[in-house]
């Protein structure tokens, strides 16, 4: 617990205000030798996630950027949660992006 805590600074790039790790982390089959620190699982993952947003910085201007990354992982962290098959992904995250525009609560299914 303590070292996630450590690695917060890890994603201060992306978010400034970032307090946790969640959302940040793109998980991937990480091999870890025997006796590595806690904190070092989590580095490979930081790392996935950077190189993913460092591809899309150069396929998408900067322009049609969201004006708030966090909201937005946290929105496709909720949209993959939901998508049952990779092409209900655009429809879902336009139904929710919608309520959002119009301030409405968002009903998420809860994991079981």
């Amino acid at each position: 617990m303590n070292a996630a805590k450590e690695s917060v600074p890890l994603v201060y790039d992306l978010d400034g205000n970032a307090a946790t790790l969640e959302g940040y982390l793109f998980p991937e089959p990480t091999r870890l030798r025997y006796g590595t620190r806690q904190s070092r699982p989590s580095k490979p993952w930081w790392r996935g996630f950077h190189e993913v947003i460092a591809k899309l910085r150069q396929t998408i201007p900067p322009n049609q950027w969201p004006p708030n990354l966090r909201q937005t992982i946290i929105l496709a962290s909720i949209v993959e949660s939901e998508a049952a098959k990779d092409e209900e992904r655009e429809l879902i995250a336009s139904v929710y992006q919608n309520r959002l525009d119009k301030k409405m609560l968002l009903p998420v299914r809860h994991p079981r």
